[in-house]
């Protein structure tokens, strides 16, 4: 997979998943994030789909459990907000999802250490979902607690997803070696 393709797919699916939840068009971010992953597994190889796919699955219910506890914890409010009440919206999950498939592509680089990980992720993080709010798809009721919560969040989040995505390379590469 080319990683200016997946790169530009992330970004595509992550600018539709926010303006869409801003404009109160979820559904539309939704259809737009669930193209780019058809895209996304359409052009892997065979023996890489059903890694990945567990690799996705795994972030995305991790973003589910994060996100639904930040709403729970009234750290986070979603303009588009999910069927029921108190849980992560599925615009919201599949930006996860999202993130998921760049972790063996574009953002490859970031598996040489959990070290760099823990700090991007305590770092990016938290500028994400700010930009998110600044772009109007929710609020931070208060904006310190909840940045500095998304930071340890993140700090523990991206090791972990850095790691489902090393063991999704170890098992691909021995199905096709």
């Amino acid at each position: 997979m080319s990683y200016l393709i997946n790169f530009v797919l992330f970004q595509v699916a992550w600018f539709a998943g926010i303006l869409g939840a801003a404009h109160q068009m979820a559904s539309l971010g939704v259809a737009v994030i669930l193209l780019c992953l058809g895209i996304h597994f359409g052009r892997l190889p065979k023996h890489q789909i059903k890694n990945e796919a567990l690799l996705v699955a795994r972030c995305l219910v991790l973003g589910f459990v994060v996100d639904s506890i930040l709403l729970q914890a009234e750290l986070m409010t979603y303009a588009s907000a999910g069927l029921i009440s108190g849980i992560s919206p599925l615009w919201m999950c599949l930006l996860w999802a999202a993130l998921a498939i760049t972790l063996n592509h574009s953002m490859s680089w970031i598996k040489r250490s959990y070290w760099l990980a823990a700090i991007l992720g305590s770092i990016t993080g938290p500028l994400s979902y700010l930009a998110g709010v600044k772009l109007g798809a929710g609020t931070m009721p208060n904006q310190s607690i909840s940045l500095i919560a998304l930071g340890l969040i993140w700090a523990m989040a991206m090791p972990l997803m850095v790691k489902w995505s090393k063991l999704a390379t170890e098992k691909s590469s021995k199905l096709s070696g």
